[in-house]
């Protein structure tokens, strides 16, 4: 094993631009519907004046004033994944979740596997054996905003010996209305209303407000534009986006608000005190306004080999996908 010496603190920001110095961004996020990110567990608790079983929330323990205190949280991981999907799909990037059977048929879905060669999504938020330059901080639930609801069961799409697959294969077969021509590819569900069902889950309740925070090391200011994107606040198309366990009967749904942006750098306009002085720059109000139109902008705008790294027709495609008109309409209770 070789051991190297950390590169140390002046070596952090040194000879970086705002657009390529390391920053973290401060969102404010608002469920819109129940939410669940299933911890994999079952628990028995008290639903309609009995005890029942339910799947249970991701938990995460902390010690306070020497005792051991548990919170419901929202794993980062989680949150990373979820606007992952949206990037892959809005820029030219590998499908990262695609199986031997989809690299076949979905048009550079094989992921990527060479680290000098990396796909727009990869590159910013990993790929084996490379860690990405994206990462998502935990957010802890506030207490008493979980409660229990019941859904219906989760279901494949037209799963079972009698129903025909729903993804159709290239052919007679092809779906011309879905992305990709009926080629398996990526699923993104619409905005609904929750449906009753018989499994009991445990949720925190909407309109909970969670704190969220995405450090980045930004290769230029079109990734910051993309993070910015995938989380449905661009200023002129923004939208929900769907989060966790449920999503097919209406759980899952929440917004994403900007409301800090902090820079690591030697800039003009750095703040004057503290361990980091002189070298972080906040900002806020109509300064961070300002920046997050510099920033989708640049996202949007062509690079040398002639496209952008967003693509514009696809986030329109997905705004309406995830339009909050969805909410009209109560999600199905059986088979989808």
């Amino acid at each position: 094993m070789k051991r190297e010496k950390p590169p140390g603190h002046h070596l952090v920001c040194d000879g970086k631009t705002d657009e390529t110095a390391p920053m973290t961004l401060i969102f404010e996020a608002k469920t819109l519907q129940p939410l669940q990110v299933g911890s994999g567990t079952h628990a028995v608790a008290e639903v309609e004046g009995r005890d029942q079983w339910l799947l249970d929330h991701v938990v995460m323990a902390r010690v306070e004033h020497e005792a051991e205190k548990t919170y419901l949280v929202v794993p980062g991981s989680s949150l990373k994944g979820a606007v992952r999907s949206i990037a892959e799909a809005i820029t030219d990037s590998c499908v990262s979740a695609a199986t031997p059977a989809g690299n076949g048929v979905w048009r550079n879905a094989k992921r990527c596997s060479d680290i000098e060669r990396l796909c727009p999504a990869c590159s910013l938020f990993g790929a084996p054996s490379y860690l990405g330059r994206a990462s998502f901080r935990d957010s802890i639930v506030p207490d008493g905003r979980s409660t229990v609801v019941s859904t219906p069961n989760l279901w494949a799409p037209a799963r079972g010996r009698r129903l025909p697959r729903f993804y159709f294969s290239t052919g007679a077969n092809e779906a011309q209305d879905r992305a990709g021509a009926g080629r398996l590819g990526r699923k993104f569900y619409f905005h609904r209303r929750p449906a009753r069902g018989p499994v009991n889950r445990r949720i925190i309740k909407p309109t909970t407000l969670l704190n969220i925070t995405v450090n980045l090391r930004p290769a230029g200011l079109s990734e910051a534009g993309l993070i910015i994107c995938a989380l449905g606040c661009h200023p002129e198309h923004r939208f929900p986006i769907k989060l966790g366990a449920g999503k097919p009967v209406g759980l899952g749904s929440i917004e994403f608000v900007p409301r800090k942006v902090i820079i690591y750098g030697n800039s003009q306009g750095s703040l004057p005190t503290g361990r980091l002085g002189g070298q972080c720059r906040e900002l806020g109000g109509k300064e961070l306004e300002e920046w997050i139109e510099s920033s989708v902008d640049a996202a949007m705008r062509p690079k040398e080999e002639g496209k952008p790294l967003v693509d514009i027709a696809r986030l329109q495609r997905l705004a309406s996908i995830y339009s909050v008109e969805g909410f009209d309409t109560e999600a199905p209770s059986g088979a989808y």
